[in-house]
């Protein structure tokens, strides 16, 4: 844990130990902290996509906020970059059924990331 981040919790639990905070700030806090992290995911995507070119290569993140989680981890070409999406072709998709290898579909940006130089 770097020094900021501890800076932040020991005032965190001294706000809880003194009274200062109750269970609704906690959850306010945890709220802006996922607001926080997703706006992080979304510059990221902005990048990502800054980058994308037709037939680049890309994964879909590990951590994507994705269902089905099988397709986590994919390899794929990228066809068509929108302005919040990118058309890819499924590389090999091990299990599941309703994605399958060489399947072209739509996935946010922030899902993906580089492979290499596209």
């Amino acid at each position: 844990m770097n020094d900021t981040l501890k800076a932040i919790t020991n005032l965190i639990d001294d706000a809880i130990a003194d009274g200062a905070f109750d269970a609704e700030d906690l959850a306010t806090l945890g709220t802006h902290v996922w607001n926080c992290k997703r706006e992080a995911q979304r510059q990221e995507g902005r990048k990502v996509a800054a980058t994308l070119t037709t037939g680049g290569k890309v994964r879909i993140r590990r951590d994507a906020h994705l269902r089905p989680r099988y397709i986590l981890g994919t390899l794929a070409e990228v066809v068509k970059i929108n302005q919040t999406t990118a058309t890819i072709i499924l590389g090999e998709v091990r299990g599941g059924t309703k994605f399958y290898t060489g399947q072209e579909i739509r996935c946010p940006l922030d899902a993906l990331e580089l492979v290499e130089a596209s």
